[in-house]
C-alpha cells in the first residue's frame, strides 16, 4: 500500500508515538487507522486485534476474515454484508453480486445468459444501478433470429449515453449494431442475418427505470427489410446496385436500412461506391454510419465522405446503414460484383477519391501536388497554398521511399480549422487509407510525424464552411530507430543498455526503464501491472497510451468528463483546486477509475460518488496557486490490474532534479495531435522554476508552489480537460506523483510550459488532510 511507503523506515524497531498504532513490522500509522476496515500494515493486523471484532479490512482479500456464518461473501471477494441484505434492491457490495441469483426476490432479476432453445423470452424488470448484461441466443443451423420487445422502458436520453439496450447481429459483442435504444417506445422487431444474436444492457449510477421484456423465436426466413429504403432489402445476383433513400437528395432521419447481399457459392463481393457523403463524425460515426458485416464480424464501417470499399471473404455479406434524428447529407450509390476468392480492389479503389466540388476563392477541385509523391525527399502543400484552401476537399496523396526506409512528415507552416471534425489531415502509416493513423491534425500545431515503414497516405479533407491557409509540410527517408542486439535492453530512450544492467538499482538507461518490473519489486504503489510502452528513437509527442499502464488517472465527471485526477489511496484522489473552488459539493461529482476510452463504457472502469470535496484553504485563483484539491470517495476502490494508486513523494524535498523526463496523461484537448479518443501519454522534462519564470516565459508568476514541464520548442504539453491529471516522475521502479496538471499560456507553445502544483510543497497538507477525514 502507499502508507508503506510515506511511513515505513526499513529495519525501524522503534515505539510509535502516541496517537500511532504499531504494525508487526515497525511500521507506525495513524491511530484512527485502526479499525477502518482498512488493511494499512502490510498484513493488516491494524483490522484484527481486539478493539475492532467487526471490522472487514476491503483492500484486498489477502486482508480480510472469512465472512460470518450470518455474512453473505461480496463477488469480487474482499467485502462481507449481512445476510439480510441480499435481495434487497440495493447495490450493498458495490459489484450487484449481493442482488443476482435471486429467484425473484427483491427487486432485481437475473442479469444475462445463454438461450439454445428456438423461442423464449428474454427480460429484465426493474432493473438496477451500474449493470452490464448480456445474452447470447443461438437457434437451430439455418434459420434467423427474431426478436419483437413486448415491454421496453429504460432512463431516456437523446443520446443514449446512461442506461441503453444493444442488439449485436451475431454471437458477440463485435457483430454489427443491429439496434442501440432507450427511452419508452416500444423498438420494432429486430432480425439477425444468421442464427445468432447478442442482447447487451448497461445502466449508470443514478437513475431506474422498469426494464424491458421481449420474445425471440427462430424464423425460416429473413423478414423483408427496408421499408422506407428506397429498394429491396435482399440482392443476389452476380452484380446489383443499390443506394440510400431518395439519393441523390438527402436521406431520411432515424433509419435503419439492411442490404443482404448474395452472390455465387464459392466466390466473394466485391463492394464499390460511387458517391458517399453521409453526416462526418470520423472515427467514432456516433450519429450516421454505414456498416458492412460478414458472418457477425463487422468487415469496414465509414461516414464522411469516404466510402469504405471492401472485398468480401464469403459470398453474404450485410450492408447496415443507420442514421440519427438531426444532420442529413446526400447519401450513398453502391455496386457490387462477384470476384474470386482472395482478389484484391484495385489501386484507384484504395484510395480516396479527389475531390470533385469547386472550392471558393477560385480554387476549383484541384487538390494540388500529385497524387504519387517520389523519391527518398520532397514537399507538399495544402490546395491554394499559401491561400486559404477550399470548401469540401477530399484530397490524398502517397509516398513511397526506399524500402526499409522510414518516413519523416514535418511542418514549415501549419494553420487548419480545429476540431478534427471540421477540417483535418490525417497520415496513415501505410500504403492506403486502410493503414493505422499515424496522426491526425488540425489546429496551429503541426507536429513531426514518422512511419514504422517506407510508405505513407495523406488524407486531407475540409467541411462546408470556415477555411483557413493550410500547411507546407516536407518529407525525408530515413533510417529506422536502431534495433537492440537480443543480449540488450531497450530503454524507453530508444538507447541500449547490457541486459545484466537491468534491475541492478541503478539508472543506466538514464530514464529509469532498466529498474521498473523488475522481480520482487514492491508494487504497493507506483507500479502497476501493464507497463507503458514510448515510441522508441525519437520523441514525437503525447500518444496514445496502453490500457492500464496508467491506473491511477481518475476522469471526473458531472454529466461529462471536465477534470483529472490520481488515485493516492483507496479512499483518495488528488486532483487540482481550480476544478472545484467554484462548487465543492461532492453530489454533484463522480469520478471513473479503471477507463481507457474517452467515450463509451469499458468492463475495466467503475463509477464513484464523493463523500467529500476538501479544496486548499489557501487556494488563490488569481495566481492559481496552492491549486490542490482532495476528494474523498464514498467507497473505497478494489485495487487491481486496471485500478491502482501513484506513488506520494516521500519528502518536501522529494522532487527530481530539472531535466528528469516525467509523463503527464490526460483526455485533453488534443489540438489536432491524434489519439484523440483514448487516455493519452506526453513525456516532457522537468525545467526548473528559475528558467520557467525568465523574461520571455512567464516572467515571475511561478512560485513554490507551482513546477514546470516542457520543451521551450513546445509541442508537447496537456491541454484543456487535462487539468488536474498527474504529471509522474520515475524513480526506482516507481512513478511519483510529483505535479499535479494546473495552468499555462495556451497548450505546447514555445517558451511557455505546462504549470503544475508542486505536490512536495503541499504534502504535509495532504497527509494531514487524509488522516483527519
Amino acid at each position: 500500500m502507499l502508507w508503506l511507503l510515506l511511513f515505513f523506515v526499513a529495519g525501524a524497531s522503534a515505539q510509535c508515538s502516541t496517537g500511532e498504532f504499531q504494525c508487526n513490522d515497525g511500521q507506525c500509522i495513524p491511530a484512527s487507522w485502526e479499525c477502518d476496515d482498512w488493511g494499512d500494515c502490510s498484513q493488516g493486523e491494524d483490522e484484527a486485534t481486539a478493539n475492532c471484532p467487526d471490522s472487514k479490512c476491503a483492500i484486498s482479500i489477502d486482508y480480510c476474515a472469512s465472512c460470518g456464518a450470518n455474512e453473505f461473501t461480496c463477488g469480487h471477494g474482499n467485502t462481507c454484508v449481512p445476510n439480510e441484505w441480499i435481495c434487497d434492491g440495493d447495490n450493498d457490495c458495490g459489484d450487484m453480486s449481493d442482488e443476482q441469483d435471486c429467484n425473484g426476490a427483491g427487486t432485481l432479476t437475473d442479469c444475462g445468459g445463454a438461450y439454445t432453445e428456438d423461442t423464449g423470452v428474454i427480460e429484465l424488470l426493474n432493473y438496477g444501478n451500474n449493470q452490464d448484461c448480456r445474452w447470447t441466443i443461438t437457434v437451430t443451423e439455418g434459420k434467423f433470429v427474431h426478436l419483437e420487445f413486448t415491454q421496453f422502458d429504460i432512463e431516456e436520453d437523446s443520446s443514449c449515453d446512461y442506461d441503453y439496450v444493444v442488439i449485436y447481429d451475431g454471437p458477440d459483442v463485435t457483430g454489427t449494431q443491429l439496434f442501440v435504444g432507450c427511452g419508452a417506445s416500444i423498438p420494432g422487431a429486430i432480425t439477425a442475418s444468421a442464427n445468432t444474436m447478442t442482447i447487451r444492457f448497461i445502466s449508470d449510477s443514478s437513475v431506474t427505470e422498469t426494464g424491458f421484456s421481449a420474445t425471440y423465436s427462430a424464423v425460416d426466413e429473413r423478414p423483408a427489410q427496408n421499408s422506407g429504403c428506397g429498394g429491396p432489402g435482399e440482392l443476389k445476383g452476380p452484380s446489383g446496385t443499390f443506394s440510400s433513400m431518395n439519393y441523390p437528395s438527402a436521406y431520411t432521419n432515424n433509419a435503419r436500412c439492411i442490404w443482404d447481399i448474395e452472390v455465387s457459392p464459392g466466390m466473394a463481393i466485391q463492394l464499390t461506391f460511387e458517391a458517399f457523403d453521409l453526416e462526418d463524425d470520423l472515427p467514432t460515426c456516433d450519429f450516421d454510419i454505414l456498416q458492412i458485416s460478414e458472418n457477425g464480424n463487422v468487415l469496414a464501417s465509414s461516414c464522411g465522405s469516404v466510402g469504405p470499399n471492401v472485398i468480401s471473404n464469403s459470398n453474404h455479406i450485410t450492408v447496415l446503414f443507420t442514421t440519427d434524428s438531426s444532420v442529413t447529407a446526400s447519401g450513398f450509390e453502391a455496386s457490387y460484383q462477384e470476384v474470386q476468392p482472395g482478389a484484391t480492389l484495385p489501386p484507384d479503389l484504395t484510395t480516396t477519391t479527389q475531390a470533385t466540388t469547386p472550392g471558393t476563392g477560385g480554387l476549383g477541385p484541384q487538390c494540388s501536388n500529385p497524387e504519387i509523391l517520389p523519391g527518398d525527399s520532397g514537399t507538399f502543400t495544402s490546395p491554394g497554398y499559401p491561400g486559404q484552401y477550399g470548401n469540401n476537399h477530399d484530397c490524398s496523396w502517397k509516398i513511397t521511399v526506399t524500402p526499409g526506409k522510414i518516413i519523416v512528415i514535418r511542418f514549415e507552416a501549419f494553420d487548419v480549422e480545429s476540431p478534427c471534425d471540421y477540417d483535418s489531415l490525417t497520415i496513415h502509416d501505410g500504403p492506403d487509407s486502410s493503414a493505422p493513423r499515424a496522426a491526425t491534425l488540425c489546429g496551429t500545431f503541426g507536429r513531426e510525424v514518422s512511419t514504422t515503414g517506407n510508405e505513407a497516405f495523406l488524407v486531407f479533407k475540409t467541411d462546408s464552411s470556415v477555411t483557413e491557409t493550410g500547411f507546407s509540410g516536407t518529407y525525408t527517408a530515413e533510417d529506422p530507430p536502431p534495433t537492440c542486439a537480443p543480449d540488450q535492453f531497450t530503454c524507453w530512450s530508444g538507447t541500449c543498455i547490457g541486459a545484466t544492467f537491468t534491475c541492478d538499482g541503478k539508472d543506466d538507461c538514464g530514464d529509469a526503464s532498466d529498474e521498473f518490473n523488475c522481480p520482487g519489486s514492491d508494487s504497493s504503489c507506483g507500479n502497476g501491472a501493464i507497463q507503458p510502452v514510448f515510441p522508441s528513437g525519437r520523441v514525437v509527442g503525447g500518444e496514445g497510451s496502453l490500457k492500464g499502464a496508467w491506473p491511477w488517472q481518475a476522469s471526473l465527471m458531472t454529466s461529462y468528463h471536465f477534470c483529472g485526477g490520481s488515485l493516492i489511496h483507496p479512499e483518495w484522489i488528488l486532483t487540482a483546486a481550480h476544478c472545484f473552488a467554484d462548487d465543492p459539493n461532492p453530489s454533484r461529482y463522480t469520478v471513473v477509475l479503471g477507463k481507457h476510452l474517452s467515450d463509451g463504457s469499458e468492463e475495466s472502469q467503475e463509477t464513484f460518488s464523493l463523500s467529500r470535496v476538501i479544496v486548499h484553504e489557501e487556494y488563490d485563483d488569481n495566481a492559481i496557486n496552492k491549486d490542490l484539491t482532495l476528494l474523498k470517495l464514498s467507497r473505497p476502490a478494489t485495487l487491481g490490474q486496471y485500478i491502482h494508486i501513484a506513488c506520494l513523494p516521500e519528502s518536501a524535498t522529494d522532487d527530481p532534479p530539472a531535466g528528469t523526463t516525467c509523463v503527464t496523461t490526460g483526455w485533453g484537448d488534443t489540438q489536432g495531435t491524434g489519439d484523440d479518443h483514448q487516455l493519452k501519454q506526453a513525456r516532457v522534462p522537468l525545467v526548473s522554476n528559475e528558467e520557467c519564470n525568465r523574461a520571455g516565459s512567464y516572467d515571475g508568476e511561478i512560485s513554490q508552489y507551482m513546477m514546470c514541464a516542457g520543451f521551450q520548442e513546445g509541442g508537447h504539453d496537456a491541454c484543456q480537460g487535462d487539468s488536474g491529471g498527474p504529471l509522474v516522475c520515475p524513480r526506482q521502479g516507481k512513478w511519483y506523483l510529483n505535479g499535479v496538471v494546473s495552468w499555462g499560456y495556451g497548450c505546447a507553445q514555445p517558451n511557455y510550459p505546462g504549470v503544475y502544483a508542486r505536490v512536495t510543497s503541499m504534502l504535509d497538507w495532504v497527509l494531514q488532510k487524509m488522516a483527519a477525514n
